[in-house]
């Protein structure tokens, strides 16, 4: 019954952080919004894949970028298929 308990508690938290993580996706997206020009068009090589060696360089030379993180061990990045 105890376990049963944690579990329900685990999905309860887990929903919450859902939650919350896409009103903080959203907050963000206002935030980009207002930070480019309705005209600005993404350049045709608008990916780039940044390691310890290049990071650093491109956000100082970038005024505005939207980075995704990700680690090859991490579940939730295998999950939703950034890892493959």
């Amino acid at each position: 019954m105890e376990d049963r308990k944690s579990i329900e508690i685990c999905v309860i938290i887990y929903n919450v952080l859902n939650v919350m993580l896409f009103w903080a996706s959203i907050g963000i997206i206002g935030y980009m919004k207002t930070r480019t020009s309705p005209d600005w068009r993404p350049p045709p090589t608008s990916i780039v894949e940044l390691d310890g060696d290049n990071f650093t360089s491109y956000m100082e030379k970038t005024p505005l970028a939207l980075v995704l993180f990700y680690a090859e061990y991490c579940k939730h990045c295998q999950q939703v298929g950034i890892i493959k």
